[in-house]
């Protein structure tokens, strides 16, 4: 059976889009027609929730065939998208091409999904599963095959020229797909909530699951998982740290630990003032550090040329940023939960 499992970067995609279409039950007769295990949650969860343990679970069982899985749950998404609303839908085709592109992968309405270079066919070969009725063999994409709506073409042959996906950009290709660890207090999650969607909503190349966030349903800890050595990992495999130091993290031993961490591991770190934060009120080390302001549109800005440049992905449109940063700015309250030094 195949090793190949779907990427993070594309799960984080698919939990975003899958729950703008679908009813639950929509997403239930799709993952089970396109060949998932049985999956019955014991325990109340949303939409979103449920498209990613779904996958987990599917990447975990050596019985799915998770690329003609994936295959399906995309030519689904294409046939369907038209629900999205109009402003939407070109943010959303960008998001699901990038997220692609970076794992090596590309998604016609005449093929399917493929592999873009031949190093990816390494890790799964026609002969590894046995592909449903409606899937298309795994193959190599010739530059002038029909691409999905929303993107063009302007190859004139046939010859075989990879894509730029993170590993030809000199970048490492993160197992688990997150590239911003987002420090914070578990008391102040109603801001961080506002402001992990905010980013993810606003900037077009920005997937879900480049994010990790511990008070985010679906960006934290898995069930299972040994919380110390999932932090650690993530910590070593993240590229931007983005602090939030609100009282309540600057009162917690743990948070104060994973800062330091991040210093020791060279890691950048970006400091992003909760609302009502002063810097003044910062540790002198957090002082010497970048400072932002979360409540300061032209700082929001700032973190937004940050990222992009950083992890070389697509802003997107302006005016989408500008009005989710103009949703996020009316939304960030000052936490009401007040910690005591541990």
């Amino acid at each position: 059976m195949s090793s190949w499992t779907i990427p993070a970067r594309v799960i984080g995609i698919l939990s975003e889009i899958y729950p703008k279409i679908f009813t639950g039950s929509e997403i239930e007769t799709r993952f089970l027609s396109g060949g998932a295990p049985d999956f019955k949650s014991n325990w109340s969860c949303s939409k979103r929730e449920k498209v990613i343990e779904w996958l987990r679970i599917c990447n975990r069982d050596i019985n799915c065939d998770k690329f003609s899985l994936l295959d399906y749950l995309i030519e689904q998404l294409f046939e369907y998208y038209m629900k999205i609303e109009e402003e939407d839908r070109t943010s959303i085709l960008k998001k699901i091409h990038s997220s692609l592109d970076r794992e090596g992968l590309h998604y016609s309405s005449k093929s399917g999904l493929a592999f873009t270079d031949r190093t990816a066919l390494s890790v799964r070969t026609a002969a590894e599963a046995d592909p449903h009725p409606y899937s298309h063999p795994p193959h190599v994409v010739p530059q002038n095959d029909k691409l999905s709506p929303g993107i063009d073409s302007d190859a004139t042959s046939n010859e075989l020229k990879p894509v730029a996906t993170s590993s030809h950009l000199g970048r490492p290709v993160l197992n688990e797909g997150q590239r911003i660890f987002i420090g914070h207090s578990s008391l102040d999650h109603k801001f961080v909530n506002s402001l992990t969607d905010f980013l993810e909503t606003g900037i077009t190349g920005l997937a879900a699951t480049d994010i990790v966030c511990t008070s985010v349903e679906g960006l934290g800890v898995g069930p299972g998982d040994q919380w110390a050595k999932w932090i650690q990992e993530r910590l070593e495999g993240t590229e931007i740290y983005l602090c939030i130091p609100s009282s309540n993290f600057i009162n917690s031993f743990m948070c104060i630990l994973e800062l330091g961490a991040c210093w020791i591991l060279s890691k950048r770190i970006v400091v992003l003032l909760p609302p009502n934060q002063k810097i003044d009120d910062l540790p002198k080390v957090l002082q010497d550090l970048q400072i932002k302001s979360s409540n300061e549109s032209t700082h929001l800005d700032d973190i937004r040329d940050l990222i992009t440049e950083s992890l070389k992905i697509d802003a997107g449109p302006t005016a989408r940023w500008s009005e989710k940063k103009k949703q996020f700015l009316s939304s960030i309250e000052q936490p009401t939960e007040q910690s005591q030094p541990d």
